[in-house]
Parts: structure tokens; sequence; C-alpha cells
């Protein structure tokens, strides 16, 4: 990996607004849309390429979010309790563009993309809230020289790959 957990971008995980911190009430309502789930050190949540991915909201362990579109993977972020996965993509039906691993045992909320858009809509000032960060993330994602990666399906030959832009070719 390019860079360890404790290496990640500093001034993006004080982002508050794209990174927030949910109370414990916060939670509360975000278990009543989901179900959870438990992960090892080193297991995977969701992988690139997935299609569709879930929204995990961490009750407790650390995740990070790996972009495997360069030539060595690179953790992009570290997520730990109180804190959510996703982005925009949950609604636009693009794949994941980039992995969750688990980095110690991980307690979570899995989520999926209509039961997230049910709580924007039941929750709203929780809605809101998760709505702003996703929204953020994609800001700050922009603003960097994140390439990501390019899908290629073929229907008529029964296969589905990712490329990055430096070539590396991963079979979905």
């Amino acid at each position: 990996m390019n860079q360890t957990p404790d290496q990640l971008h500093t001034d993006q995980m004080k982002d508050t607004v794209a990174f927030p911190v949910l109370s414990a009430a916060e939670l509360e309502e975000c278990a009543e849309f989901g179900t959870r789930c438990s992960f090892a050190a080193g297991e995977e949540l969701f992988r690139t390429g997935a299609q569709p991915f879930d929204c995990y909201v961490i009750l407790s362990g650390e995740v990070c979010i790996i972009d495997i579109s360069t030539e060595e993977p690179t953790y992009l972020v570290s997520l730990r309790g109180g804190q959510f996965t996703g982005d925009i993509d949950l609604f636009t039906g693009r794949r994941a563009a980039a992995s969750c691993e688990a980095i110690s045992q991980v307690e979570a909320i899995r989520i999926s993309p209509d039961k997230v858009r049910e709580m924007l809509v039941r929750q709203p000032t929780l809605g809101a809230r998760i709505w702003r960060a996703f929204q953020r993330r994609r800001e700050l994602l922009m603003a960097t020289d994140f390439q990501g990666l390019h899908v290629y399906d073929s229907v008529t030959h029964g296969w589905t790959a990712i490329k990055s832009p430096t070539g590396v070719v991963v079979p979905l």
C-alpha cells in the first residue's frame, strides 16, 4: 500500500462535513434502516466495481477506503466508530469507485441504497447530514488526481472487468 492508515490525508479527515461522527441517537436512527454485521480484520466490506454497494455505519473498529486504480493500492480514508461509508454513487447506480476493507474487527450497520434513500426522507435531519457528507466527499475526490476505474462489460461474452488509468485490469 502507498500509505498506512496512520498516514492518511489529515486535512481531509478534519473535514467534519465530509466525515462526521454520528451521535448515539443518530446511530439508533440508522439501525432502523439496516442490519448489524461484523467483519474480521482484512475482510472486504465492498470491492471496487461493486454494483450495487451498501452503506456501512461503523459502530466499532476501523475501515479504510482503498484506491486500487493505481499500480499500488492507496489508502484514501480511514473511518471509525460513528462514521459511515458511501458517496453519491449510492444513488446514481454507478459502480463503487474504491474498495473498503476492515483494518480491525468491525461491527457495523449495513444499509442498502434503497434504505438509505428511505432514511433521507423519514429522518430529514440525519438525512441532510448524510447527504451533505456524500456531496462533500465527491467534491474532495474531484479536487484530487483520482482517476478511478473504467468498467468494461461484455454481455455477449459473459465477462465484466475494470481497468485503471495505469492499465491494471481487475475481473469482477
